[in-house]
């Protein structure tokens, strides 16, 4: 017996071929199934009602068996025949873990696995889920178990090394395994030439950050000379948030740039893993094969020169989601949902649909772009998100939030993006209410369990219909995709997406309807500890807007200071008063500036570290 093809399933082989053929083969078998024959040398050889024969050689492919249908590339008659070969009985497959560096050069190859060993001076964590293994910018299958003939990397290469490295990580035997030698430690100029700089800044302040620019470039591309991809990304948002301050631009966010320079100062400082806390060794960007996306919505923002969206797409053999940027200007006109992304691809059937794309390429940072051409094809989904792999599916809130909290605080782990956006299965939504003074819809859903979720939408001028779409659709949802957090202990999902009736709803993308009219609830206040961590946080931001030694700003941390002692926060009260202290002394002897930055940093760090445990994450 065949063991590889009586290990193909019908989703290896959907994924071997295309849904629709597995299904038109599984309705053939159904009414005439082929008449198999099996050699002695493993040959399976199936004849077929309508004449035609295809032969299954061992070793070899499907798409390169022949048949003498005379189709180009993949055929019917050869997923028939290995779906009615499968159906002999239950498969007994020996796993790759089996095969040793002998049986792998003689299956693809000895280049290739010379090639792999190669790879090994960089890291390779990867995620070994059943018969998938999951690397940062690719994923292997093995279809077929140990018949390698079988295996399908979704990289464009034809031979590529990702089939070595994932066999070497079965074989390893654990859940999470991570390949190759430690990144060399980067280099200690770069990340403190960064932190110097981003520290001047700080002293002049944020708003007068001009002169800082090339001081800043200078910074980022010593530390992308040494491999520090997070810190790097850090400093070009950072350069972003000063240009849109300077061009009074929507975008900018005082917050979000004081944010910036305390996450750098926290990765610098950080001890531990170099490719998580500063990325070295992330990797370049990966063109893919083919690549099968199912669309999770997407997010509008709004500029003063231009609209961007952000389109989420899962990618359920990887078991990520990854980000497509779309930007245009906003006097352009049209409708966002008619926007096209790529040839005969607009951006509503994108983020509600499901797309196959070819010579994609992803970014270490789940950021995509799609090639030039008709590489794309999108089609219509119903929204059965329960194919989706168990990362990107939330059945149960309860076993999310125990996830959410075993991770690392968010300025140490990876900077990669839409991290959080899930689907969550929804059994139950028992009140919906509006927030006039927030203008902001709430409502609390239940999953299946009775855990409760808090669903947010909040009113925007650039999706002037998402919250009527989302008002609309809740009392019919089953799911709902987004950012999933945590909030003072309480689940909070903003949709990006939801399915209702079969449909799928894109709240951002969603033209004019109906208001519903919804009951009126006042917006909950704050916790007192929330509501002084936020004080805290506003008063660090505007000592890094206008600068750290500015007037007031070290009476302002002295107060955010006494308030949070008295709730019992004493450690991070000491670090804003050690801030206050330095900046009183850098006033009088600006030779002092460094230790005002560098307890700035540290309080900064302290506040957010807070404020993520007094969220619970």
């Amino acid at each position: 017996m065949r063991a590889d093809l009586r290990a193909l399933t019908p989703e290896a082989l959907a994924a071997l071929a295309n849904p629709g053929l597995v299904k038109r083969a599984q309705r053939e078998n159904a009414a005439a199934p082929p008449a198999i024959e099996e050699a002695p040398d493993g040959l399976v050889v199936g004849t077929f009602a309508d004449g035609a024969v295809a032969r299954l050689p061992p070793g070899v492919t499907l798409k390169d068996a022949p048949c003498t249908c005379g189709a180009v590339g993949m055929c019917r008659h050869r997923v028939a025949l290995a779906l009615a070969y499968a159906g002999g009985g239950a498969p007994t497959v020996a796993g790759p873990e089996t095969l040793d560096d002998a049986a792998l050069a003689r299956a693809l190859g000895a280049e290739r696995v010379r090639a792999a060993q190669t790879a090994l001076e960089q890291v390779w964590p990867a995620e070994v889920d059943g018969g998938t293994v999951r690397f940062e910018t690719c994923a292997v299958r093995f279809l077929a178990g140990a018949d390698l003939a079988h295996a399908r990397c979704d990289c464009a290469e034809a031979r590529c090394v990702h089939v070595v490295l994932a066999v070497w990580a079965v074989r390893a035997g654990a859940a999470r395994v991570t390949l190759g030698r430690a990144p060399a430690a980067p280099s200690a100029a770069a990340v403190g030439e960064a932190v110097d700089a981003v520290g001047r800044l700080l002293l002049d302040g944020l708003a007068h950050g001009g002169g800082h620019a090339q001081a800043l470039d200078r910074a980022r591309d010593g530390l992308l000379a040494a491999g520090c991809a997070w810190p790097a990304a850090i400093l070009d948002e950072l350069r972003q948030q000063l240009a849109g301050y300077a061009d009074r631009h929507a975008r900018h966010d005082a917050s979000h740039a004081a944010a910036l320079c305390a996450e750098l100062a926290t990765r610098a400082r950080a001890r531990g893993d170099a490719r998580a806390v500063l990325g070295v060794g992330a990797g370049g960007d990966t063109v893919l094969d083919t690549a099968r996306w199912i669309g999770l919505g997407a997010r509008l923002e709004a500029g003063e020169a231009d609209h961007v969206a952000e389109v989420y797409l899962a990618d359920p053999e990887a078991g990520v989601v990854l980000v497509l940027p779309v930007r245009w200007p906003r006097d352009a006109g049209g409708e966002a949902a008619e926007r096209l992304v790529a040839p005969a691809v607009t951006l509503g059937r994108l983020a509600g649909g499901q797309a196959v794309s070819r010579k994609a390429v992803r970014r270490p940072d789940r950021v995509l772009r799609l090639p030039g051409g008709r590489h794309t094809t999108v089609l219509g989904q119903t929204g059965d998100w329960e194919a989706l792999p168990a990362a990107l599916r939330v059945e149960r809130v309860a076993a999310w939030r125990d996830r959410a909290r075993e991770r690392p605080p968010r300025w140490l782990r990876p900077r990669v993006r839409a991290e959080d956006v899930v689907a969550v299965r929804i059994a139950a939504v028992e009140r919906v209410t509006w927030s006039p003074g927030a203008q902001t819809l709430r409502a609390l859903a239940r999953d299946g369990a009775g855990d409760a979720i808090e669903v947010v939408a909040r009113w925007r001028a650039v999706a002037p219909h998402a919250v009527d779409a989302v008002a609309e659709a809740l009392p019919r949802t089953t799911w709902i995709a987004g950012p999933l957090t945590l909030s003072g202990g309480l689940a909070r999902l903003e949709p990006t997406a939801l399915v209702a009736g079969g449909a799928v709803i894109l709240p951002d993308l969603a033209g004019p309807r109906p208001s519903v009219r919804l009951p009126f609830a006042a917006t909950p206040p704050p916790s007192a500890l929330a509501e002084a961590l936020a004080d805290a946080a506003t008063a660090l931001a505007t000592a890094a807007h206008l600068g750290l030694c500015a007037r007031d700003m070290d009476r302002r941390a002295d107060e955010a200071a006494a308030r949070l002692a008295a709730l019992g926060l004493a450690g991070v009260a000491t670090r804003l008063r050690a801030f206050a202290a330095a900046a009183r002394s850098a006033r009088l002897d600006p030779a002092r500036g460094p230790e005002a930055a560098r307890a700035w940093a540290i309080a900064a760090t302290r506040v957010h570290l807070a404020t993520e445990r007094a969220d619970g994450a």
